[in-house]
């Protein structure tokens, strides 16, 4: 009679779950998860749920230890342990346990799971060459994707591979109609190449699918459309117009729209990316004039090397900032703070030609 009613209680707690997955109320379901462990702890789809819980919490360290504890119980979480260690910045760690799963792995969505975050780990490794061949490969498997031919450009413009990127983009032209993220990505490439009209004309562009991509997602009449100006969405935008302008010398306008983007109006929808926001300060930072007061710099500086953006941004950002942060410290006569930051930057990206030119 008890077992009876320990079976109903459990597929109680287990449908009650299944609403709030369903809702993506993951905070609700995680206790009823437990719950229901407490009735059945070796049913497999349970022990799933709790991590699946976890992992749509962000609560990594605790989804690792669950898996860890469950390695040896027949049950294959080689993929969920790769992904908790990537999300806490334990990339070698997250490519053995891949390259472990990978042996013997027959099963074709499986193996390009496995790809796609492998690729993301050596994107945050700085592994940039490997990642773009990575998301090339996918992207020609899965040319649906647009997602992937996006993230191998922009591994091509993170490793100083413009020419690369633009050779991907010009086989692929058709897509630049459809998608934002590639023609920003494009404009980056351009930038790089010192091609700035072009940049500009691509830069317009994005900005002009990303409005009509917002326009129909919030329900937003087309002749509303000067709302969207500050959206979040726009801002990564906003901040390569804003460094064309700086490379063509017109620092006002330049600074005009960094400002914009550093500072929101009130009730801005949602918040700007934290690289983007590290981006705009450090650029800010290379437009100050003699007369900016040099406390003021070092503050935005600050704000852009912070240490929870170690990972996020990408190797040619946090060289630039860094090296932005010694020659300021420098003028202001700290130089035992600024030799410090020189010696963390020979660290992190030894025989860099910017680290050589701040020595």
């Amino acid at each position: 009679m008890a077992g009876d009613m320990d079976q109903q209680r459990f597929e109680a707690a287990m449908a009650a779950v299944k609403r709030h997955f369903d809702n993506e109320e993951f905070g609700q379901a995680l206790p009823l998860v437990m719950k229901a462990l407490d009735f059945n702890p070796d049913h497999p789809v349970v022990r799933r749920s709790r991590i699946y819980a976890l992992l749509n919490l962000s609560m990594w360290q605790d989804a690792l230890k669950v898996c860890d504890n469950q390695k040896g119980d027949g049950e294959d979480t080689s993929f969920e342990r790769a992904y908790c260690l990537y999300r806490l910045n334990r990339f070698q760690e997250s490519l053995e346990i891949l390259n472990g799963a990978r042996k013997g792995q027959n099963d074709p969505e499986e193996i390009a799971r496995q790809a796609r975050l492998e690729a993301q780990v050596r994107y945050r490794m700085a592994d940039y060459q490997a990642c773009a061949d990575m998301y090339e490969k996918l992207s020609k498997d899965d040319p649906e994707d647009t997602g992937l031919l996006v993230n191998a450009v922009a591994s091509h413009v993170s490793g100083d591979r413009p020419n690369k990127a633009l050779s991907l983009l010009n086989k692929n032209e058709e897509l630049l109609e459809s998608s934002y993220e590639l023609c920003f990505n494009f404009s980056c490439a351009l930038i790089d190449g010192g091609r700035l009209q072009e940049a500009e004309e691509r830069l317009n562009q994005a900005k002009d699918i990303c409005v009509q991509e917002l326009l129909q997602a919030e329900d937003i009449d087309a002749e509303d459309a000067s709302l969207l100006e500050d959206h979040e969405e726009l801002a990564a935008i906003q901040v390569q117009r804003g460094l064309v302008l700086q490379r063509r010398g017109d620092a006002a306008d330049a600074r005009e729209l960094y400002d914009k983007v550093l500072r929101p109006r009130p009730g801005q929808a949602g918040e700007v990316d934290v690289t983007v926001l590290a981006v705009a300060c450090n650029n800010v930072v290379a437009l100050r004039s003699e007369g900016k007061s040099l406390f003021d710099s070092l503050k935005r500086i600050n704000v852009a090397s912070k240490e929870s953006l170690e990972h996020k941004l990408t190797r040619k950002q946090t060289v630039e900032i860094a090296a932005n942060k010694c020659l300021l410290l420098l003028q202001a006569h700290r130089t035992e703070e600024a030799r410090q930051e020189l010696e963390r930057l020979r660290k992190s990206c030894p025989g860099h030609p910017r680290v050589a030119v701040v020595q």
